[in-house]
């Protein structure tokens, strides 16, 4: 009985977040002797790799970006940090974008040599060891890139060549690097998938108090020096970052920021920085993004004479991608069967169920069409 118990807790442990895209974990078990993620600066300073445990190390500031990680194991995933504290429903959850190795698959690895390679990764191991090759990172660019929904995304990380894969002889070690091992950084992956264990989470839109402004804060004068800012935004408040992402003005955004936050004085620093890297972010968008027309919070304020509640885009935005793909396709609502078509049918439904399920597929379809390789 015992047994059966513990393979009921394992597979419900291991339900699965999109393998590149935003994860959570339960912030008190993510410590060692040399990282405490409760610290806020530790927090954002450190970035995580799972072997078969997990263990920490330094984040690379926005000018270095690229971090390269000898082949020395198998790499399970990849941890980038993005929010300390995800919601005030759930303060004790932080969120991280992760690149899952943990998959029985073939990807496209950009190889130092100029060339895309097949690599095939484990489902129990991930990236499989090699002594000679070294696994490289932009970490800003994953950040970027992945704080987006995945429908947004110009493309996946492989193919924008956000990890590559080089030989280690080819790479020059900063002179005075010496070579040190230690598990003081490590965490045990038992430990944290006990504390992961039996979440749920949801959804708020931006709202005044103090749980955002504490965020805002930590964003824009703790993390900004290792997380491109517009990231934990997007990720958090997606309409407030998809107006810094989308607009070119986005003059409502920073407003907004600035009635969350009044204790805060938005330097001239934090708004460059902002725009830069919303810049960098509208790079990762796929063609012909401008056309879903998803709603900014600049176009709401313009539409409005009067203040009202800030829309909940994060919760529309599935609804929204779906009503927009199917009419761009043809495949909307709109396309109805003519009444008196000898096709017209009942207007009774006799299997909801699988109404829903050939809806499904017919979305699924739909954005596949206009945004392949999601």
């Amino acid at each position: 009985m015992r047994k059966r118990a513990l393979i009921v807790a394992l597979i419900r442990i291991m339900a699965l977040a999109y393998p590149e895209g935003e994860c959570f974990f339960v912030r008190k078990i993510l410590e060692s002797s040399v990282y405490h993620a409760d610290d806020v600066k530790g927090f954002y300073s450190h970035m995580m790799v799972e072997f078969v445990f997990f263990m920490t190390m330094p984040m690379p500031t926005k000018e270095e970006r690229w971090v390269w990680i000898d082949c020395l194991a198998f790499f399970r995933a990849i941890y980038l940090p993005v929010a300390h504290s995800v919601s005030r429903d759930y303060p004790q959850l932080c969120s991280f974008v992760q690149v899952n190795f943990a998959l029985s698959r073939t990807v496209k690895f950009w190889h130092g040599e100029g060339h895309f390679k097949d690599v095939k990764t484990d489902a129990v191991l991930g990236l499989k060891r090699d002594v000679k090759m070294t696994l490289a990172l932009d970490v800003t660019g994953l950040i970027e890139l992945l704080a987006l929904p995945r429908q947004l995304r110009k493309d996946n990380c492989y193919n924008l060549k956000l990890l590559k894969l080089q030989t280690s002889a080819s790479l020059q070690p900063n002179p005075g690097v010496s070579k040190t091992y230690s598990d003081k950084p490590d965490i045990s992956w038992l430990t944290v998938a006990k504390g992961n264990f039996g979440l749920d989470l949801t959804w708020r839109p931006p709202q005044k108090s103090s749980w955002q402004e504490t965020f805002i804060r930590n964003v824009l004068t703790i993390g900004i020096g290792f997380v491109p800012g517009v990231g934990p935004i997007l990720q958090i408040m997606f309409s407030v970052g998809w107006t810094l992402v989308s607009e070119e003005d986005p003059e409502a955004a920073f407003e907004l920021l600035k009635n969350l936050c009044p204790g805060i004085d938005l330097t001239e620093k934090m708004i460059d920085e902002l725009q830069k890297t919303a810049t960098e972010t509208r790079n990762f968008l796929p063609d012909g993004w401008k056309e879903l027309n998803l709603k900014t919070q600049q176009q709401a304020v313009k539409a409005e004479t009067t203040p009202k509640p800030i829309e909940a885009m994060d919760a529309m935005l599935p609804m929204i991608l779906q009503k927009e793909v199917l009419d761009a396709t043809g495949n909307g609502p709109d396309k109805a069967t003519p009444a008196g078509s000898p096709d017209e049918g009942e207007t009774l439904v006799d299997n909801p169920a699988g109404e829903l399920m050939d809806a499904g597929r017919s979305v699924i379809g739909a954005v596949e069409s206009v945004i392949p390789g999601i």
